[in-house]
Parts: C-alpha cells; structure tokens; sequence
C-alpha cells in the first residue's frame, strides 16, 4: 500500500500494529508523532514577499522561524538585507531612534508578527525567506499528505507506531520502530542540510607546511 495520504497511513498503521480496537487512538498516535517530528526535522525553507506598512506585522500562517528578510523598494543600493536580531535588541533599535519613523533596518519575530525598527515611514515591500511549520495532516482534501508524509512517510508510520507503545505491552518490535524512526529523521535532516548548503562554493584549503 502506497503512504501518500493521511487515510492510508491509519491504515497502515493499524495493519501493523495487528490491532482492530485502537482506530480510534491511532488519530491520536499520528499527531503525537507529528510533534515530535515538528521538534526533531529541520525545517525546509519557503520564499514569499509582503508589505510593511506599520511596525508590527502579521506574517504568513506558516512561518516558524525567519532566515532573511530584502527590501525591494527597486533602489538596489538601498536594499540591503535587514538585520534579523532578538525582541530585546529591537527594543534597543526603536528607543535609538526615538520614535522618528524611516527607512526599517532591523526585525525581529514575536508570535506570527513580524516587529520592525524603525517604524516604517512608507509602505515597504520586503522579501522574506524563512523555515516553514510542520502542515498536520487532517482528513480533509486539502490536508491530507504534507511534505514529510510525501518525502519520508517511514518517519511518519514508525514514529505513529512508536507512540502505540503503552497499548501493546512489551512488543519486541518496539526498539526495531525507534530505530528506523531516528533513522528517518537524520535522513531527512542530511538531505536539508545538503539542500540549503551543498551548492555554497566550498573554501580552497591550502596544504599546512610544518617547518
């Protein structure tokens, strides 16, 4: 059976763990998965530009954590990346310049908003690039498979599997699932890792002479 929907992982799961009284847990099984995955994979990365017409902005729904952010007002000497700094040295940032509003220089995420110094004095459009959330998946058309269930639906089958333990008793299968399922997740967090960097021009290293 092909895992590429949240049907036919419940039942596949269910077909595992050899079991037609847990249907009901099972639902509860994939979404504790679900969190551990949001924990343990690293994020994949997604592209998108708004507007920054106030100090606090509302960002898109499935941002976790912001990587960069551009102007683009079309003047290219201008549009210097902003420098994404803690809530705390933004705070800094806005008393610095007193309440005069301008040109925004620093951000900062705080909640699903996007806190900029100084305030802006014109709407702005920036380009952002941040690490987006885990989609849960649900039984609707439109969230019924996200991108870790189409990648690698083992993660999601063992790590679904791994959190039946309590109701099984000892299952000698148990360690095998925790296995394949850390397994999964260091698979998933090299092929990120080769995504984000591996086209990055790699430094010439120059043989050590030892005199």
């Amino acid at each position: 059976m092909a895992l590429n929907n949240y049907g036919a992982l419940q039942t596949a799961i269910a077909d595992w763990l050899l079991r037609t009284d847990l249907n009901v847990q099972i639902v509860d099984f994939i979404n504790l998965a679900e969190v551990e995955l949001a924990r343990r994979v690293r994020r994949s990365s997604a592209r998108t530009t708004i507007s920054i017409t106030n100090r606090d902005t509302t960002l898109p729904a499935d941002v976790a954590e912001l990587r960069s952010i551009y102007p683009q007002s079309g003047e290219p000497y201008k549009d210097l990346p902003m420098n994404v700094v803690s809530p705390e040295v933004l705070a800094e940032m806005s008393a610095g310049h007193a309440g005069v509003a301008g040109r925004p220089r620093w951000a900062s995420i705080f909640g699903n908003h996007l806190l900029t110094a100084p305030a802006p004095d014109k709407s702005y459009t920036v380009e952002i690039i941040y690490f987006q959330k885990l989609s849960p998946l649900t039984g609707g058309s439109t969230a019924s498979t996200n991108t870790i269930l189409s990648e690698a639906p083992d993660a999601y089958l063992y790590g679904a599997l791994l959190q039946a333990a309590p109701f099984l008793e000892h299952d000698q299968r148990i360690p095998v699932w925790q296995s394949k399922f850390d397994n999964a997740i260091n698979q998933l967090n090299d092929v990120r890792d080769r995504e984000e960097y591996n086209a990055s021009i790699r430094p010439i290293r120059l043989p050590i002479v030892f005199s």
